[in-house]
């Protein structure tokens, strides 16, 4: 099958699932998301072709010597659906040698919007690698939502957020049943996001702080220990429901 004949039937599964209500329960709070993401296939260091991309990778030869080789690979940007009953890939994007991803994507945004509208889904999310201003400020241009992941070494905004909510009472706590996590949620608007990003409308940051017991059996004796994790979001405005609190 042909990558067009490929999306022109995804085009038609994904408009007949939302046609027919199927894609209800990926809606967070009534909107529809499309979650971008970025991932690596097909390496080698021996077969390539035209579209692989290449890098340096240091291997042990069977001598023990360490030696640098060049690893052959390829590299997608996917855009896909998801929600607790259902995973739906709507397109997919290469990234050429020498290709910037965010590029790559907006340049399979621009193909979606063209082929669904404007309006099959509300909004993007991604990682923290898409928290670029000027990807963003794209976003807003196609009339897009977004939520992107911070990541603290590279975001001034990440430290800011952090430093307003602490010594604060969350916004929201409960316990999350489904991975057996108790969630504690902190809410910081009105922030400045980036100089790449010139929307006069300020973004707002979620933390998110999730303990949990994680049980193993070490030396033939359970365990358990807690575990802790922080994540943290910016949002533009409109994305991001106000927290109640629970």
């Amino acid at each position: 099958m042909s990558p067009e004949d490929w999306r022109q039937n995804q085009a038609q599964v994904a408009k007949d699932l939302k046609r027919n209500k199927a894609l209800e329960s990926a809606k967070i709070n009534g909107l529809l998301f499309l979650s971008l993401d970025a991932n690596e296939h097909f390496a080698s260091f021996s077969r390539s072709c035209p579209r692989c991309c290449q890098r340096q990778v240091e291997v042990l030869e069977a001598n023990g010597q360490k030696v640098k080789r060049t690893r052959y690979y390829h590299r997608y940007v996917f855009a896909h659906l998801g929600g607790p009953k259902l995973n739906l890939v709507l397109d997919v994007e290469a990234i050429l040698p020498g290709q910037e991803e965010c590029v790559v994507a907006l340049r399979l945004l621009g193909r979606l919007r063209r082929l669904y509208g404007p309006r099959f889904f509300d909004g993007i999310t991604a990682d923290a690698w898409y928290a670029q201003g000027p990807f963003l400020w794209a976003l807003d241009k196609l009339g897009w939502l977004w939520i992107v992941v911070l990541k603290p070494e590279d975001r001034e905004v990440f430290q800011e957020a952090v430093q307003l909510s602490k010594n604060h009472k969350p916004s929201a706590e409960f316990r999350d049943e489904s991975r057996d996590r108790q969630v504690q949620l902190w809410a910081v608007k009105d922030l400045h996001f980036s100089d790449g990003y010139t929307q006069t409308q300020s973004v707002q940051v979620v933390r998110s702080k999730e303990r949990w017991t994680e049980r193993g059996v070490q030396g033939g004796n359970q365990h358990a220990q807690w575990q802790q994790r922080q994540w943290m979001w910016a949002a533009c405005q409109g994305a991001w429901a106000p927290i109640p609190p629970r």
